[in-house]
């Protein structure tokens, strides 16, 4: 046994471990030499381990120690056997109570200076000790993600904390050695039955016609299946089928439908009418019980409809499903008490506080988000939308770090394919991770395409994928792409967000009149998405309009101090020449500063 020998002195990534005494003031009041005899076998205790799981002691004051280690699970392997060699009794005198240690552990770069170890993950470590319970140890994401396989204890999340000095919100997470109480409480309680994420349930009942004429019999059938198809690409949704599992009988005018659905589920009806030469499909959705309608509409079609042309229809009419069912469970969970909330309600409610595009709203929505994802297995919904939220906060300018938000982006989109390699919005989202923030366009079109393949019912694939082919230049192609994401989501509830990408398409296919039409429908939509108003800023600018768009630049550069032509280029995925400095031109002429 023995201390490591130091590394050279500069700037390292280390794990970083503090640990401190617990209640030390008090202890010293009581009995002075008992209390730092105590402390100083602790600490020799410390000494004398630490060099077996490959780490330092960097600094020791008083009751505190800051250790180094090369890696998170080298640092969390070491507390948690420090932490039970504390638990034993033989270390102490007779009579004596046993002291005892909280531990904080993060994970960044760190320097020497003046003799101490210094840097922002050092303060991190030192302020998340102050949250474990005695004889417990609090870690980071970071440092959860790393040494996940190596966790002594219990893990529990604690959610997003805002820690003192220390600008933004840091995850945590807490460990419990002895299999007792958690060690802190998360903000936000934990789900009233199971963190098992639920699902809702939707029936199909066979369309019939109001004709008897057998043609449309066929239609309306053949629509009710292939309709009962799209709605199952839906991850979220569990579909209840008909004839094929025997769970509704197929009876024209009609279904047997009432046992098979749950309280709170959802019913879907249809009925084909006869109008000379052309047809009406009327789709409806209805909650169950009740039958209450919440959504209704007309299609035309022709008695000459191929089974092609109803699978597109199908298509569009499970879109628009799936989006009133949306905003459906949105409602009920914000009706539902606190104490009755599960998991799917924290994922529901997180959904319109996201879009609210404020810092507190997008903090609260992160914590639901967490506190859904605490349980097993683990949902790629869940994981998908943590990433979609950090991808705002990105967007928004709204990090410290930005090379761990893109670790955690980065993790959560991969960790979402892994849990359901079929999940479009999951496939769209490391589309989109790959386009706008590694610039991996070829690897981008690949995960749409297979969001697409997945789903092709999903906006967020047509969208996201628009925005990846606006970068390389493919214009028309974008604004197809998105004019379908319009056709499947007309009602989109957060209509903002992607009328930003159609602002940026129009830019940079040098429709500048319709840019600046759509962007100023979008910052009247949400002032607060200060992603907008780049696009809409260098359109006014191509259109002479540079009152309005210095507007505009200065409530920007009030949330984004470092914008500038410089700072667009190094963090911007890369354009082709010829738009980018189209783009930028615009950027000048309002007088963006270029540096």
């Amino acid at each position: 046994m023995g201390e490591a020998s130091p590394v050279a002195l500069g700037r390292t990534q280390s794990a970083i471990l503090c640990a401190d005494v617990h209640g030390y003031s008090r202890l010293m009041a009581r009995n002075e030499e008992r209390t730092q005899a105590q402390v100083n076998r602790s600490i020799y205790l410390m000494r004398s381990l630490v060099g077996e799981y490959g780490g330092r002691i960097a600094n020791v004051a008083g009751d505190g120690v800051i250790a180094l280690f090369e890696s998170a699970p080298q640092a969390l392997q070491f507390a948690c056997a420090i932490q039970t060699e504390f638990r034993d009794k033989a270390l102490w005198n007779p009579g004596d109570d046993p002291i005892t240690f909280r531990i904080g552990i993060s994970q960044g770069e760190v320097f020497f200076g003046e003799g101490n170890v210094q840097g922002h993950s050092v303060n991190v470590a030192a302020r998340i000790q102050a949250l474990a319970r005695p004889g417990g140890i609090c870690i980071t994401d970071v440092v959860q993600r790393a040494a996940r396989n190596h966790v002594g204890g219990r893990l529990r999340p604690l959610g997003l904390r805002y820690l003192k000095n220390i600008d933004e919100p840091v995850e945590l997470f807490a460990i419990d050695i002895d299999g007792g109480e958690s060690l802190e409480s998360a903000l936000i309680p934990p789900a009233s039955a199971s963190l098992r994420l639920s699902r809702p349930a939707v029936a199909v009942e066979p369309f019939f016609a109001m004709s008897r004429n057998r043609d449309h019999t066929y239609i309306a059938l053949a629509m009710s299946e292939s309709l009962t198809l799209a709605l199952s690409r839906f991850n979220w949704l569990t579909v209840k089928e008909d004839r094929s599992s025997g769970l509704i009988t197929p009876v024209l005018g009609g279904s047997s439908i009432e046992p098979f659905i749950g309280d709170g589920d959802y019913v879907v009806a249809g009925r084909v009418l006869g109008m000379q030469r052309s047809l009406r499909l009327v789709a409806r959705l209805r909650e169950h019980p009740g039958g209450r309608i919440i959504w209704s509409s007309g299609f035309d079609l022709s008695a000459g409809h191929t089974f092609k042309r109803l699978d597109e229809l199908a298509a569009v009419i499970a879109a628009r499903l799936d989006r009133q069912i949306l905003m459906a469970e949105v409602a009920k969970a914000w009706q539902k008490p606190p104490e009755g909330l599960d998991a799917h309600d924290y994922v529901m409610r997180a959904i319109p506080l996201m879009f609210q595009m404020s810092r507190d709203s997008l903090h609260e929505a992160e914590q639901l988000l967490r506190a859904a994802d605490g349980g097993q297995p683990r949902s790629s919904r869940t994981q998908a939308l943590r990433a979609f939220a950090a991808l705002l906060r990105i967007g928004q300018q709204w990090v410290r770090d930005p090379g761990v938000a893109v670790e955690e982006i980065d993790w959560l989109t991969r960790s979402a394919v892994e849990y359901s390699p079929t999940d479009a919005i999951a496939l769209a989202l490391r589309g989109h991770v790959e386009s706008f923030i590694f610039h991996r366009f070829d690897s981008a079109l690949n995960s749409f395409e297979r969001a697409l393949q997945s789903n092709p019912s999903e906006p967020f694939g047509w969208a996201f994928s628009a925005v990846t082919l606006s970068y390389l230049g493919r214009t028309q192609e974008a604004m197809g792409r998105l004019e379908r994401y319009r056709e499947l989501a007309p009602l989109d509830p957060y209509p903002f967000y992607f009328n930003t990408a159609f602002t940026l398409t129009y830019a940079l296919a040098g429709e500048y009149e319709k840019a600046v039409e759509v962007g100023r429908r979008v910052v009247a939509e949400n002032p607060n998405y200060f992603a907008a108003y780049r696009p809409l800023i260098t359109s006014l600018g191509r259109t002479g309009r540079i009152d309005d768009a210095r507007i505009l630049l200065g409530k920007l550069l009030a949330n984004e101090p470092q914008f500038s032509i410089g700072w667009f280029r190094s963090k911007y995925p890369p354009l082709p020449n010829d738009q980018l400095e189209h783009y930028l031109q615009g950027f000048r002429e309002v007088g963006v500063p270029e540096d």
